[in-house]
Formats: structure tokens, C-alpha cells, sequence
């Protein structure tokens, strides 16, 4: 009789892991999205940031500068 019982306390603990398993696989596929949506937007932030700032006259003058300053290498070194 003792064997026939802990055989069915064995069928309902894996009745209650495979559970458990599908509980686990949705959080892990749940926190997997919310790492992608977070991380692409915060990449969009930084991108839109990115072009905010060139919209900005002094930034717009240093990268105006930095590309005089990379032609005037260039030219030199074709010399």
C-alpha cells in the first residue's frame, strides 16, 4: 500500500512541475519581450536624439568643421 501511495504522490508532483514549466516558459518568453521593446526603444531615443542635436547651430558648426578639417587631411595626403 506504501508504494502505491508514493507512486501517487509522484504522478501529482510531475502533474504540478509540467505546470510549473508552462508557468516558467511564459514568464521567460514575457520578460524576453519586455528586454526587446526596452532596449529598441531605447535605441529610437538615442537615434532621435542624435538627429535633435544636429538640428543644434554649434553642433551643426563642429561637424561642419570636423568634415573641413577631414578634406583638408585628405588633400594633403594626396599631395
Amino acid at each position: 500500500m506504501k508504494v502505491q501511495e508514493w507512486l501517487g504522490k509522484r504522478a501529482r508532483t510531475r502533474r504540478r512541475s509540467r505546470h510549473l514549466k508552462g508557468y516558467v516558459l511564459g514568464i521567460v518568453v514575457g520578460l524576453g519581450i519586455i528586454f526587446v521593446v526596452s532596449s529598441t526603444a531605447l535605441l529610437v531615443r538615442a537615434a532621435s536624439e542624435r538627429t535633435s542635436s544636429q538640428q543644434d547651430p554649434q553642433a551643426v558648426a563642429a561637424r561642419i568643421n570636423a568634415e573641413n578639417g577631414l578634406d583638408f587631411l585628405f588633400t594633403q595626403l594626396n599631395r
